[in-house]
């Protein structure tokens, strides 16, 4: 927990953090994101455009290279998955409206993953009816969080299988802070649990029944390559699709180059009006004087000024 004095004076601030990792021989690139000065003053408006406009830069960042004319050496610096912590006590049964703009904005780009702060603070079954809250207020506001996987019984070993479930049981995680050896604060009770009104126990965050911190390291660990896919598959893709549509509302006339230079089996897909061409359906009623691609860039220009999120 960093101190006030360390904070960025500027409360969107992104803070990053670069580490090259060496195991074998695999080499890996990780960059960390943290937004150390977020949600701590009392106006807290407007503070999720720069961390969305961050995630975007990142998406745009890899369409450009795609998009480019080599394309063996593709840098990925999108962001695959995000650790949103939510406080431990708050609205009963829902979201703060802070976290709530924060989550339905970044759900489009980002896996995420809830996780409850200073989880210490709570005892077992507070804790227990805390995550209860947040599930129910996730599904009430449908943010789309990250899908654990739970193992195919066909194909994965049984305790393969158990492992995951036992990652997905403690969905939301809650992470507690790591004190120093030797600090004396929490204590099991009777039932194996920590109690906070207890303080004759040395707290251990890496206990399994004291913290969730081990399930959240198991469950990068196991589902690295699905955040990854997930990203790709699911928000890249959707933010190209979105973002072609809006190049094509703002140039038609390369929209109509490049579609009369496409064969029809190839427009299937492309993006939701030109597939419905490629079907033989015609979506948008044309007017007299009008090509069928000016008309369709209108109604795209429409779509996109409706639905399209612009930060």
């Amino acid at each position: 927990e960093p101190d006030e004095k360390d904070l960025p004076e500027n409360k969107s601030a992104i803070l990053k953090h670069n580490f090259n990792l060496t195991e074998g021989l695999v080499k890996l690139k990780l960059e960390i994101l943290t937004t150390p000065g977020s949600g701590r003053h009392i106006n807290s408006t407007n503070e999720h455009v720069q961390v969305v406009k961050e995630c975007r830069q990142r998406l745009m960042h890899y369409f450009n290279q795609e998009e480019g004319l080599y394309r063996k050496n593709i840098e990925d610096r999108r962001i695959h998955v995000c650790f949103y912590l939510l406080p431990p006590a708050g609205f009963t049964e829902d979201l703060h409206p802070v976290d709530l703009l924060y989550l339905k904005e970044l759900q489009e780009y980002v896996n995420i993953i809830p996780i409850i702060g200073r989880g210490h603070e709570l005892t077992t079954s507070e804790l227990i009816e805390r995550k209860r809250q947040i599930s129910i207020a996730l599904n009430k506001h449908h943010i789309r969080c990250f899908d654990f996987p739970t193992g195919d019984p066909e194909v994965d070993e049984p305790e393969w299988i158990d492992h995951l479930k036992q990652i997905g049981s403690r969905i939301p995680f809650a992470c507690n802070y790591d004190f120093s050896v030797g600090v004396v604060y929490n204590s099991l009770d009777e039932s194996g649990y920590f109690d906070r009104f207890d303080k004759n126990h040395d707290y251990n965050p890496n206990d399994p029944k004291q913290s969730d911190t081990p399930f959240i390291r198991y469950a990068v660990i196991a589902h690295m390559v699905e955040l990854v896919d997930s990203t790709h598959y699911d928000h890249y893709e959707n933010f190209r699709a979105n973002h072609k549509i809006s190049m094509s509302a703002r140039n038609p006339v390369r929209t109509e180059s490049l579609q009369a230079m496409r064969p029809p089996s190839e427009m299937v897909g492309v993006d939701f009006a030109m597939g419905e061409y490629a079907n033989g359906n015609n979506p948008i009623n044309l007017s007299p004087g009008k090509s069928q691609y000016s008309e369709y860039a209108e109604s795209a220009s429409t779509y996109h000024q409706t639905n399209l999120k612009n930060v």
